[in-house]
């Protein structure tokens, strides 16, 4: 929406006004209220792109890249998600079972239900970041930015070009 604000102003002014003492008077006045409304159009544009951006992967990564990545073609230097491996799901007794809450006994391994043996949790995906951008600004930035867009009960790990 281009609106020629100069013409529109000297429209909605009163003719007896339209002076050069007063318009030269009035133009500051006039000048802000355009930066105003450049900065609602861009804060506008800035808040339709923050709706477009859903919790599925490909659009994950499209804003990651966008954000982090310039174009430079090579896909070693792309941010790229991918599914983690899952934890089988613990069961807490078999039908059969008389004791129907067994949960540790000698000889079998006991069972960890939201972290695994090594103390991690249970992480749904993988966030493949380039190690260009292995330091702590980025690190936090790359968080944030998918703290605010995942599904509130996902995980992630961030994964430094094939580090574990």
């Amino acid at each position: 929406m281009n609106i020629n604000f100069k013409k529109l102003y000297r429209l909605l002014l009163p003719s007896f006004l339209r002076q050069p003492l007063i318009w030269s008077f009035l133009q500051p006045v006039f000048n802000r209220l355009s930066d105003i409304f450049e900065d609602y159009k861009k804060y506008a544009a800035e808040k339709r792109y923050e709706l477009e951006v859903t919790p599925q992967v490909w659009s994950l990564e499209k804003m990651l890249n966008e954000r982090f990545c310039n174009d430079t073609g090579s896909i070693s230097e792309y941010i790229t998600i991918t599914e983690a491996e899952r934890l089988p799901a613990p069961y807490f007794f078999n039908a059969g079972d008389e004791k129907r809450y067994f949960f540790v006994a000698e000889g079998i391994p006991p069972i960890h239900f939201f972290w695994t043996a090594n103390g991690e949790y249970n992480i749904f995906f993988i966030v493949n970041v380039p190690s260009r951008l292995h330091n702590p600004d980025d690190e936090a930035q790359i968080k944030a930015l998918l703290n605010k867009y995942k599904l509130v009960s996902k995980t992630f790990k961030i994964n430094y070009n094939g580090e574990q």
